[in-house]
């Protein structure tokens, strides 16, 4: 039978110790004669028989003469051909049995190992994978039949490697310390994240590891995760559970902060974000409020968090966490009724931990972060956070009472028009259809007219204002006219209370309520 080298394939003569061809060790396979079988050896070639047939064990076995029996009777002795089993590969973890029992090793290198000589047969070989990071094993039917005496290959269904672990969120700012744990066995992880190549490993995924970090706000151990691959990637988990439940309620908290400092325009509420993201929120928050003269009312709901989507940063111990903040919210003006609609802001916040106060901080917020299947959902205080009373209806009151000043100045002046013209329709369109002011007006031009006198308006200036309701206000205000009798020139001075309304966003004067003059 003609013999080819395992390593390149080129053939080989009998004679050859190594390969002509690429150097590689010749393992030479001797024919030799065998007295007596030992009985995992008779269970092998009993199998084989039951499989193959007695016809099928012929061309293994001869019956030789052997001597005299008291010198009379011819012996006989049964040769056989002596069979090898060979194995190549990672020997260190692992050991083999044939039909439960250890076998002579006719040779053994780095790399490979030859058992026997066995008498031909079916052997059941184990094969048990056994060293400091876990055992397994696994069981083949060996064929020991060869002709020519040449080896059997041992097949062992146990993919066996070397392993280098790579830590693929890794984070030199924010870990302390890494390991990787296999079977209590501890791997250390160098500055770029990985480890050296250690093991053998089983890549059959019955092997598990996991990573050990010491972050700045404490040690937090993964899940076990399976060992699959000769570079094989691990995810780092960032939080234990409990710290989870902690940043979620900083979110929490950082929400109802954020509804307040808009309802108050003051970052002086906050209690966990740093001077940086303080400006950060000043600037494309609570500006808009500020220099709009804008108000906000509003209602935390509900904070929605993923704490299995969390990123370390690589250049600082920080990280990225997503979180959702549902508001039941009204932005308005100071004359403006609020109006409430619910608002979801998704934000990505970037978290950074002081060690010395023990505390997690929020460094920034921005509004492109997503929620798809939240880890952590918290209800809000149901408080909603408004403007001072006193200070928003101050803040009102002076706004009102700027526009009713120009309101005013424009009301008196067309009334001046309108007696001077003898014409309702100078002023008309500034008082309301329905009130009593409107009818006054004609009735005093028509009055004014019949006697011929006119006016000429020298100032006008609200002194007060007080709301009556949510559209109508008591406005006291004082003219000062230049009036032309046919006979003769006055100036006079009048103090004037008026009941103002809006109405669809229009000041409109309703009812003269007093005049008196100076």
């Amino acid at each position: 039978m003609k013999m080819f080298c395992q390593e390149c394939g080129h053939p080989l003569n009998d004679e050859d110790v190594v390969c002509i061809a690429c150097g590689a060790k010749i393992i030479q396979i001797q024919k030799a004669s065998r007295n007596q079988i030992i009985s995992i050896e008779a269970e092998a070639l009993v199998k084989l028989v039951d499989r193959e047939g007695k016809r099928s064990i012929e061309d293994y076995f001869s019956i030789q003469p052997h001597g005299k029996f008291l010198g009379i009777f011819q012996k006989h002795k049964v040769e056989m051909i002596d069979q090898y089993a060979y194995f190549e590969g990672p020997l260190e973890p692992l050991t083999f049995q044939f039909n439960k029992k250890v076998v002579k090793e006719e040779d053994r290198g780095d790399n490979f190992v030859l058992f026997g000589p066995l008498s031909p047969g079916i052997y059941d070989v184990e094969t048990k994978f056994e060293n400091e990071f876990g055992t397994d094993s696994t069981a083949s039917e060996t064929y020991l039949s060869s002709y020519e005496g040449d080896h059997s290959w041992i097949t062992v269904d146990l993919p066996i490697s070397e392993v280098m672990f790579e830590i693929d969120n890794y984070s030199a700012p924010a870990m302390k310390k890494v390991s990787v744990i296999v079977n209590e066995v501890e791997i250390p992880v160098d500055v770029d994240g990985m480890t050296e190549s250690v093991g053998p490993f089983l890549l059959d995924g019955s092997q598990k590891a996991k990573i050990v970090v010491e972050y700045p706000w404490g040690e937090v151990a993964s899940e076990d995760m399976m060992i699959e691959s000769e570079h094989q990637y691990l995810t780092a988990t960032v939080f234990t559970k409990e710290q989870e439940i902690e940043v979620a309620k900083l979110l929490l908290q950082f929400g109802e902060e954020l509804a307040k400092a808009k309802a108050t325009k003051s970052i002086n509420v906050f209690t966990a974000i740093t001077d940086k993201n303080k400006e950060i929120i000043y600037e494309q928050m609570l500006d808009y409020y500020i220099n709009n003269e804008m108000y906000y009312s509003g209602q935390m709901e509900q904070m929605s968090m993923d704490a299995d989507v969390v990123e370390l940063l690589e250049d600082s111990p920080s990280l990225y966490v997503n979180a959702e903040l549902l508001y039941k919210e009204a932005n308005y003006s100071l004359t403006d009724i609020p109006e409430f609609e619910s608002q979801l802001y998704s934000y990505v916040f970037e978290l950074t931990y002081d060690e010395q106060q023990k505390k997690w901080f929020i460094n920034s917020e921005e509004n492109w972060g997503y929620v798809e299947s939240p880890t952590h959902v918290l209800k809000g205080s149901g408080v909603v956070h408004s403007p001072n009373s006193e200070s928003l209806h101050a803040a009102k009151v002076d706004v009102v009472k700027e526009e009713l000043q120009a309101f005013m100045e424009n009301f008196v002046y067309s009334s001046v028009l309108a007696i001077n013209y003898q014409s309702i329709s100078y002023v008309e369109n500034l008082m309301t259809k329905d009130g009593p002011r409107l009818k006054e007006s004609a009735d005093y031009i028509t009055y004014l007219a019949d006697k011929g006198i006119t006016e000429e308006l020298i100032s006008t200036q609200v002194e007060k204002v007080v709301e009556k309701d949510s559209n109508s206000w008591e406005v006291t205000s004082i003219e000062e006219y230049k009036i032309f009798y046919p006979d003769k020139e006055l100036q006079k001075k009048y103090k004037t209370v008026s009941l103002v309304k809006k109405v669809d966003g229009n000041w409109l004067i309703h009812e003269l309520i007093s005049t008196e003059e100076f």
